[in-house]
């Protein structure tokens, strides 16, 4: 009997590690690109080392939870921002959750929400089936904010105080920003060295038919040379490198 073989798509991982690091007195937050998904780390804080900085656990400590956003989850939290900066402007506590289906794990709960003084990223593992979470499997992220002075003027020193969410702010760019983790990105660099290849390629031929348009005697040939341009099309652009049929 026929047996029609089928390609496995090869099993190669590739990660950008820490493209946002954040530390708080609570715990770390790390954020990684893996392959086309967001990878989020959360790790619980462990005093402070011998200088006097921060230390965090680690996973062999058991202290840290990492899981990571689809596409989906990114899209539907981007959606959900601007809700949870109009309950923060309002001073009202909010909460918005993705549920995350690992492979062959329990189901771990990703939030963004405000308490009504903190802003913060929580995840939440080992979900139980009523949907449940035991405490000490919830680790959370408080987001930093710094202020700003508003109309400061400078013969008085006087300002309006104006709080940002800074950390939160830019926890949500990177959200945004991993949009660009599709093949998108890749199609527009591979078709933008396509058109520079093709433009290269016109000049060389130009070179050729400018050399040649010489006869032996050194002296111009008008009929070799000229109506013949090769200008850039997409038939320019070899198969190679278009990165579908």
């Amino acid at each position: 009997m026929f047996n029609p073989q089928t390609q496995e798509r090869p099993n190669t991982n590739v990660n950008t590690n820490n493209v946002l690091r954040l530390q708080s007195d609570e715990s770390k937050l790390t954020v990684s690109a893996w392959n086309r998904l967001l990878s989020i780390e959360l790790a619980k804080r462990d005093g402070d080392t011998d200088d006097g900085t921060r230390a965090y656990m680690t996973a062999n400590q058991g202290g840290t939870v990492k899981t990571s956003l689809s596409a989906d989850n990114v899209v539907s939290l981007l959606h959900c921002v601007d809700k949870l900066k109009a309950s923060i402007e309002k001073g009202e506590a909010k909460t918005y959750s993705v549920t995350i289906h690992p492979i062959n794990a329990a189901p771990k709960i990703f939030t963004l929400g405000y308490d009504g003084q903190i802003t913060f990223l929580e995840i939440g593992w080992d979900v139980k089936e009523d949907g449940t979470v035991d405490p000490e499997n919830r680790l959370r992220y408080p987001f930093g904010s710094r202020e700003v002075e508003e109309d400061y003027d400078f013969t008085t020193g006087q300002y309006i105080p104006c709080h940002i969410e800074s950390e939160f702010e830019r926890f949500v760019n990177e959200l945004d920003m991993s949009k660009f983790l599709g093949p998108e990105i890749s199609h527009g660099i591979r078709y933008d060295n396509a058109i520079r290849a093709a433009y290269s390629n016109n000049r060389n031929i130009g070179r050729n038919q400018y050399n040649n348009s010489y006869n032996n005697s050194g002296n111009y040939n008008r009929n070799t040379y000229g109506g013949n341009s090769s200008f850039v099309t997409v038939d320019n652009v070899s198969e190679d490198d278009i990165p579908f049929n």
